[in-house]
């Protein structure tokens, strides 16, 4: 079964694009057909970086998720048929691509995906066309981080977890609740995975973030100077012990 892998937060500021990136780059590297999508539309931080441009520099207005990066607006609605927007733009890549699929999702997401998974059966809506729907949960030492956490477990065993616990925001010491909570003991319990993200340096995050440069970043680019090693590459990420 192919995965989907659903890349989404309770809240905003733990650094879900950046995992996004770092995810994204590392699958269409290992499977160039890995499916991209941007569920925060044309605006959102994926299709920003990786999406295709003309030769002036603007993005194209339609991708395909295999080439460029597909995308589409995810929101609350207030009926049915608003319901079946949000849901055709989630389902339709399942139907399209011949891969795994990737889909960076707004801040907040988590409520939204709940919403479909009570009303319309999203993770089976999924297993019918072939996929294994896998939710990707930044991490920060916060409370409110943490709850997302919990969210994504209370929508059920149709859904594989995976914490990424950020070292931008500090070492063990900082991560000591999450470390000694019974949450990530439910999250092993259930399957779920933590992995560890090395702290990226300042200035290299605002290059690359400036720049709108690949990570690791190519060579002749405004950011060639960055540094390519281990240490901060998406390859770098470790899986936690427990």
């Amino acid at each position: 079964m192919k995965r989907w892998i659903l890349i989404t937060s309770g809240k905003g500021g733990v650094g879900k694009s950046l995992v996004a990136r770092l995810l994204a780059e590392m699958k269409r590297e290992a499977e160039p057909a890995t499916w991209l999508v941007d569920g925060d539309g044309e605006v959102g931080q994926l299709v920003q970086y990786l999406g295709r441009r003309e030769a002036s520099g603007r993005l194209l207005r339609e991708q395909r998720g295999d080439e460029g990066v597909a995308s589409f607006a995810l929101h609350g609605w207030r009926d049915d048929a608003g319901m079946r927007e949000v849901l055709d733009g989630l389902i339709r890549p399942l139907q399209d691509a011949t891969a795994d699929v990737l889909v960076d999702l707004p801040a907040a997401s988590l409520g939204v995906l709940a919403a479909l998974e009570r009303e319309a059966g999203l993770s089976a809506g999924a297993a019918r066309l072939g996929y294994r729907p896998t939710l990707v949960v930044p991490l920060s030492p916060m409370l409110a981080s943490r709850t997302s956490i919990a969210d994504a477990l209370d929508l059920g065993d149709g859904y594989d977890v995976v914490a990424v616990r950020s070292e931008f925001w500090g070492n063990d010491g900082d991560y000591r609740r999450w470390l000694s909570s019974g949450l990530r003991s439910r999250l092993f319990a259930a399957g779920g995975v933590e992995l560890v993200l090395p702290r990226l340096r300042g200035w290299i995050v605002v290059d690359l973030d400036e720049n709108t440069c690949p990570l690791p970043p190519a060579p002749g680019r405004a950011c060639s100077t960055i540094p390519t090693t281990s240490s901060w590459r998406a390859g770098s990420c470790r899986r936690a012990r427990h």
